[in-house]
């Protein structure tokens, strides 16, 4: 065999020497066979050779087999990445924000999708609708497509701070008071602080439009949603239609008495300070001070409510509304 087929066979890899090896083996085995009298033991040597040479072959074999699908794969993950990078997709995040997918692979960066342009969405809100008893799904709604930004599930709603307002007219008593809790300062304060005065609004505007429905079985929220409401955080921002709507539930039993005299006289006297109430800013003044009366009345007339540990801030309220 001369030099140059043994440095051909040795460039093409491990397949090569294996090659060469079986073949350098079986030329020691015809010659050592011709011999009258063969040598068991270097027959045998022989032998186990051929055998490692053989296996070695048909591993080096499995090798150039897996390597050159390997390789195939490469070369279709790559002409896939082009495909999907060439569609021009837009794209946003978990969150509904516009954000660009960009995946690395052999050293190269390929962007898959672009931000999606403000542009866009600018004019379009993000709805809430309703895919099942417990899950809804945020969409925006184009002209030329529907966006979805994910799911969300009656635990999430309560419990997360989500920039959507739903376009229908008419919402239950449940979407109501689940939008308002959404929006709260409670919920809000410490997670979008430069939304804020616009989620005060809208929880505002879902927990007025909640004191106002006839359903009877939303009376434990109306109650809990008029509680909200006349928090100073959000009851100044009330606007007049609102405050009626809040002195008209008050004034429907929603609220147990003391408690719905002490907070219509709160009511009263924040629509008092008004800016937009001056014609009647004096009658406001005048019943908060005669429901604060009513109240001192009640609270002096029913012992029980006179338990300062039980009702401490009763008994607060009470000595705060004594006449100077």
């Amino acid at each position: 065999m001369d030099i140059n087929l043994i440095t051909k066979l040795a460039a093409a890899g491990a397949m090569g020497v294996s090659i060469f090896c079986i073949i350098k083996v079986y030329e020691l085995l015809k010659a050592e066979q011709k011999k009258d009298n063969p040598r068991p033991t270097f027959l045998k040597s022989i032998y186990v050779s051929m055998a490692f040479a053989v296996l070695m072959t048909v591993l080096s074999l499995g090798i150039e087999i897996v390597r050159h699908n390997i390789d195939a794969s490469d070369e279709n993950i790559e002409d896939q990445i082009s495909a999907i990078a060439t569609n021009h997709y837009y794209s946003l995040n978990k969150n509904g924000n516009p954000e660009a997918i960009k995946l690395s692979y052999n050293n190269t960066t390929h962007t898959l999708s672009e931000a999606l342009p403000d542009s866009c969405l600018k004019n379009c809100e993000l709805k809430l609708e309703a895919l099942s008893d417990n899950k809804h799904i945020a969409v925006k709604k184009t002209a030329q497509k529907t966006i979805t930004f994910g799911y969300v599930s009656n635990a999430e709603i309560k419990t997360k701070a989500l920039s959507f307002l739903p376009k229908r007219k008419a919402l239950s008593a449940p979407e109501l008071w689940t939008l308002g809790m959404a929006y709260s300062p409670s919920n809000t304060s410490n997670v979008i602080k430069y939304r804020q005065n616009e989620d005060k609004a809208l929880a505002i505007e879902y927990f007025s439009m909640l004191i106002q429905l006839d359903d009877k079985e939303s009376n434990t929220n109306k109650e809990k949603a008029i509680k909200l409401l006349i928090q100073p955080e959000l009851m100044s921002r009330l606007k007049p239609n609102q405050y009626a709507s809040l002195i008209k539930a008050l004034k429907s039993g929603h609220r147990a008495t003391p408690w719905d005299k002490y907070e219509l006289a709160q009511v009263y006297l924040s629509r008092s300070w008004q800016t937009w109430n001056k014609d009647n800013s004096s009658t406001d003044y005048n019943n908060y001070q005669q429901l604060l009366a009513d109240y001192r009345k009640y609270y002096e007339n029913n012992s029980w409510i006179r338990d300062t540990i039980k009702y401490a801030n009763e008994h607060k309220w009470y000595q705060e509304s004594k006449p100077l």
